[in-house]
This record gives C-alpha cells, sequence and structure tokens, in this order.
C-alpha cells in the first residue's frame, strides 16, 4: 500500500474503505434577542449614577464639615488658652512679689521635711524620758 500512496493515488484509488462522512444534522438556532436585557441594564445604570453622585457628594460634604468643625474647635481651644493666660498674668500682677529669699518647697518635699522634724522630736523625748530612769538606777 506505501506503494500506491507514493505513486500520487488517493486511498479510495487504493481499495481502502473510508468511512462515509457523518449526515449533518441541521440544529435550529436559537437567536436570543437580548436588547430588551440591555435596555433595562442601561436604565439600572443610568438610575444608579445619579445615586452615586449624591452619595459621594454627601460623604465629601460630610467630611468637609467635619474639617470645619474640627479647625472651630482648635479656634475656640486656642482663644480659651489665650484667656487663660491673660488671667493668670492678671493674677500675678495682682500678688505682691515674693519677698521670701527661701527657695519654695514641692509638697513631697515639705511632707518629708516634716516626718523628719517627727522623728527628731520623739527621738529626744524618748532620750529625755530615759535619761531620769537611768539617774534614779545610777543613784540606788
Amino acid at each position: 500500500m506505501a506503494d500506491v500512496m507514493n505513486n500520487g493515488t488517493s486511498l479510495m484509488d487504493a481499495g481502502v474503505p473510508v468511512p462515509a462522512p457523518a449526515q449533518a444534522t441541521e440544529t435550529p438556532l436559537l437567536i436570543l434577542d437580548d436588547t430588551q436585557n440591555v435596555k433595562e441594564q442601561q436604565q439600572q445604570q443610568q438610575k444608579q449614577e445619579p445615586q452615586q453622585m449624591q452619595e459621594q457628594q454627601k460623604s465629601i460634604q460630610i467630611q468637609d464639615n467635619l474639617k470645619q468643625d474640627l479647625e472651630n474647635n482648635k479656634k475656640e481651644q486656642d482663644v480659651k488658652k489665650e484667656q487663660n493666660n491673660v488671667e493668670q498674668q492678671q493674677q500675678q500682677s495682682k500678688q505682691p512679689p515674693n519677698l521670701d529669699t527661701k527657695p519654695q518647697e514641692h509638697p513631697q518635699q515639705q511632707k518629708q521635711q516634716q516626718e523628719i522634724t517627727q522623728k527628731q522630736n520623739s527621738e529626744t523625748k524618748q532620750q529625755q524620758q530615759s535619761q531620769p530612769q537611768q539617774l534614779e538606777l545610777k543613784g540606788t
């Protein structure tokens, strides 16, 4: 058979059975008319676009309002600080100058100093009480 093929003959000429082509059955083509769906989608998109724009505008407006509130709060705080500073300056000017040359101690230092003096006082009292007893013991 290889000889037959080399000679330029076809399979049918060579006597080889060739299967017949399958008969094509015509299947009905379903044509989908999607124009109604496309129109509905377009209408929905057109409805959604203004809603999205409104939502974006609302969020931008909210952000702007928040920024303005923050700025106003900061201004109010600055005004309060300035008022406090003025009040402090007025109070300081009303107070007589401190003529005490001793540096002011902090409350914690004052407390420690008081504790030390109390301990010293209690120790001296104990010593004073114990001295007469010792004299009495020596005198006997």
